[in-house]
């Protein structure tokens, strides 16, 4: 299920950057895309296992819920194309 949920959602929103970013400014953005998600890959999985430990698995589970409704919070906030 991992697989197929990187597998979708990587293209979508490469996609997504390419046609929103300004021409100039698409590979800044991929790039910055891939930043912050390697920086994700990198750190979360030690943050995730500081909170087990002090929080147990649903202090996990609490964490990121709160940062789900904060992305989807934030993509709210998005500018739509009329």
């Amino acid at each position: 299920m991992l697989g197929f949920g990187l597998g979708v959602g990587q293209p979508l929103t490469m996609s997504w950057l390419a046609e929103s970013a300004p021409p100039g400014l698409r590979g800044r953005a991929m790039s910055l895309r891939l930043v912050g998600n390697r920086t994700g890959q990198v750190l979360l999985p030690g943050a995730a296992g500081v909170v087990a430990a002090g929080m147990g698995a649903g202090g996990v589970l609490m964490i990121a819920a709160l940062g789900l409704g904060w992305a989807g919070v934030a993509a709210r906030r998005l500018p739509v194309d009329p």
